[in-house]
C-alpha cells in the first residue's frame, strides 16, 4: 500500500477512534448506553468500509480489475445493510447506527476543512 494510503487511513482512524469514543461517553451520559454502544458500531462499521474500500480501489487500480472492484462495492453494501438488521425493529436503534456510520463522513469532512485551511 503507498505511504499517502497510509498516512490518510492513520488519520482517519485517529479521527474515528477518538471522536467517536468520545461522542459515545457523551451519548451514553444524555440517552443511554445501548444507543450509545449501537452509534459506536456505526461508526466502527463506517470506518472498517473507508479503510477496505481505500485498500480495494488501490489494489484493483494497480492490477486493472475493475469488475473485482464493483463486486467488492456490492458486497460492502450487502454487509452494511446485514449488519442494521438487528437494529430495524426499533427505531432509536436504526437512528442510532445511522448516526454512527455518518459520523465517519463527518469526521473526513472536518480533516478536509482543517488540511484546506494549513494549506491556506
Amino acid at each position: 500500500m503507498s505511504k499517502e494510503m497510509n498516512n490518510l487511513f492513520k488519520i482517519m482512524i485517529k479521527y474515528d477512534l477518538i471522536g467517536g469514543f468520545f461522542l459515545t461517553i457523551i451519548l451514553s451520559i444524555v440517552v443511554n448506553i445501548k444507543f450509545s454502544i449501537i452509534f459506536l458500531f456505526g461508526d466502527l462499521v463506517s470506518l472498517i468500509n473507508a479503510v477496505s474500500s481505500g485498500i480495494l480501489l488501490e489494489y484493483a487500480l494497480k492490477k486493472g480489475k475493475g469488475v473485482f472492484l464493483f463486486i467488492t462495492y456490492i458486497i460492502r453494501i450487502l454487509i452494511i445493510v446485514i449488519l442494521a438488521i438487528p437494529f430495524l425493529n426499533n427505531l432509536m436503534e436504526i437512528i442510532a447506527y445511522i448516526l454512527g456510520y455518518m459520523l465517519h463522513f463527518i469526521f473526513q469532512v472536518i480533516y478536509w476543512i482543517n488540511v484546506r485551511k494549513e494549506e491556506s
